[in-house]
C-alpha cells in the first residue's frame, strides 16, 4: 500500500492499517521546525516502509527534528527504495552521518536519490562516511547525488569515485557538483568509478558547472563516456570552467562512440574555446539521436566552427527536437545559414529552438535565414531569441508568412535574460 502525504499536521493514521503501508511519501516546502518533529512521529509508526521519500526542500531542520527523524528512520532495513531532498539546514554534517547509516543499514537498495543542495557539508569525515558506504550497495541500479553549493572539494569526489567502481548494476547515474570547489585532481577518482561501472549505464548525467575543471578533467570525462556503450541520454553541464577546445574535442571523440545516444544535452557557455583546431563534438552520423541540446554562449566559437557543427547535425537523420543557445560568439551570417540549410533534409525535426545575442540581423538576411528553416518539412514550433535593437514586428511578420503551418512561433529581442543550465 501507498500513502502521500503533503498536510502534515492533519494526518490521521488511525484509519489506515499502519503495517500494509510500505510506499511512503512525505511532501512539504517550508516546514515548521514542528512540522520536522511530526515527520520523525509519523516514520516511528510505520516499519515496514520499502519505498521511503522525504521531501522537505525549504526546511530548517533543527537539533530536535533531526533527533525524531533518526530515532524513526534508524529501525529501517527493508529499504529498495531511498529519496531524501534537504535544503538549507546549518547541522548538514550531523544529517550527512544519519543518511550514511541509513544506506549501511539497507545495502539491497536499487533506487537512491539524494538532494542535499546548499547545504552545510563540505569534505570531511561525515560527507566521506555517507560515500563510502554506497560501495556496499551493489544493487544499486538509480543513483542520484545533488550536492550543489555545498563547499565540496576533491576529496569527497574522490570517495565518490571509489564506491561507484563496485557499482555495477547502474543504469543511470546522475552527480550535480555545480558551484563547487571541484578541480581536476577529483574527476580523476569519478571517472575510474564510471570506466569500472558504466558497462550498463542508459544514462549519464554530470553538472559540473563553475567549478576549476581544465583539460585534464575534460579528458577523464571523456574517458569516462568512452567506457559506456550503452548509453541514451548523456548530459554534461561544464559551464564557467577552463577546459579549452582541446578538451571539448576529447569529450567529441567519446561522444563518437556512443552509438546508441538518443539525447545530449551539453552546456560549454562560458569556456574559451577559440584556439587550435576546428570544434568537433562528435554529432557526425549519429543515426539514433533525437534531441540535441547545446549551449556554446560566449565560447568564442567561429566561422570554420560553426560550418562543422552544421554539417554532423546535417547527418542525425533521427533528429526532433533541436535547442541551440549561441550567444555573443563570432560566427558569421554565412555560417549560421549553413546552419539552418543543414537542417532541411531531417524530416524527423518538429521542434527548433535558436537564441541569438549578436549577430543583428538585417532584414534581408532574417528573411532568408527563416525561410530556409521553413523548408523543414515537419516543423511545428519555430522559436528564436535575436539581438537587441531590432524590428520585432517585421521580424514576426516575415515569420508567419514562411510559417503559416506552424502550431508554435515564437520570434523575440534578446534583452537580458539569464541561463540556468
Amino acid at each position: 500500500m501507498e500513502l502521500k502525504i503533503s498536510d502534515i499536521d492533519n494526518i490521521n493514521l488511525s484509519n489506515i492499517n499502519i503495517d500494509s503501508i510500505e510506499i511512503l511519501e512525505i511532501h512539504k516546502k517550508q516546514c515548521s521546525r514542528k512540522d520536522v518533529v511530526q515527520v520523525g512521529r509519523i516514520l516511528k509508526k510505520l516499519k515496514n516502509i520499502k519505498e521511503l521519500s522525504l521531501l522537505l526542500p525549504e526546511c530548517y531542520i533543527w537539533s530536535e527534528g533531526l533527533f525524531s527523524i533518526k530515532q524513526a528512520i534508524k529501525t529501517y532495513d527493508l529499504l529498495q527504495k531511498l529519496d531524501i531532498h534537504l535544503s538549507n539546514s546549518m547541522i548538514g554534517q550531523q544529517i550527512v552521518v544519519l543518511i550514511g547509516e541509513v544506506i549501511a543499514k539497507n545495502i539491497h537498495l536499487k533506487y537512491l536519490r539524494i538532494k542535499f543542495n546548499i547545504l552545510a557539508i563540505r569534505d570531511g569525515e561525515e560527507s566521506e562516511f555517507l560515500v563510502s558506504n554506497l560501495k556496499k550497495c551493489d544493487d544499486l541500479e538509480h543513483l542520484e547525488l545533488d550536492l550543489e553549493r555545498c563547499l565540496i572539494k576533491n576529496k569527497l569526489l574522490c570517495k565518490l569515485g571509489q564506491s561507484i567502481i563496485n557499482l555495477n548494476r547502474l543504469s543511470l547515474l546522475k552527480l550535480n557538483f555545480r558551484q563547487n570547489e571541484v578541480e581536476d585532481l577529483g574527476i580523476i577518482d569519478i571517472s575510474k568509478g564510471i570506466q569500472q561501472s558504466g558497462q550498463n549505464l542508459n544514462v549519464l548525467s554530470l553538472d559540473f558547472n563553475q567549478n576549476f575543471l581544465k583539460y585534464e578533467g575534460a579528458q577523464k570525462i571523456s574517458l569516462a563516456i568512452k567506457s559506456c556503450p550503452q548509453l541514451r541520454i548523456l548530459q554534461l553541464f561544464l559551464k564557467e570552467n577552463c577546459i579549452t577546445k582541446y578538451g571539448a574535442n576529447e569529450i567529441g571523440q567519446a561522444i563518437i562512440e556512443c552509438s546508441y545516444l538518443e539525447e545530449l544535452k551539453l552546456s560549454l557557455q562560458h569556456n574559451v574555446l577559440h584556439e587550435g583546431q576546428v570544434l568537433d563534438l562528435g554529432l557526425l552520423n549519429k543515426q539514433n539521436l533525437k534531441n540535441i541540446y547545446l549551449n556554446l554562449t560566449s565560447c568564442f566559437i567561429n566561422s570554420n566552427d560553426m560550418y562543422n557543427l552544421s554539417k554532423q547535425i546535417s547527418g542525425c537523420k533521427q533528429l526532433q527536437i533541436m535547442n541551440l543557445i549561441l550567444k555573443a560568439n563570432n560566427q558569421s551570417f554565412e555560417s549560421l545559414l549553413s546552419l539552418a540549410k543543414s537542417t532541411v533534409q531531417l524530416q524527423q525535426l518538429f521542434k527548433i529552438s535558436i537564441n541569438l545575442q549578436a549577430p543583428i540581423f538585417q532584414k534581408y538576411e532574417l528573411t532568408q535565414f527563416i525561410r530556409t528553416f521553413s523548408q523543414i518539412k515537419n516543423l511545428i514550433s519555430f522559436d528564436m531569441l535575436i539581438g537587441d535593437q531590432t524590428d520585432l514586428k517585421t521580424y514576426n511578420q516575415i515569420a508567419k508568412m514562411y510559417f503559416k503551418r506552424l502550431l508554435f512561433i515564437d520570434i523575440n529581442v534578446y534583452y537580458y535574460r539569464l541561463d540556468y543550465d
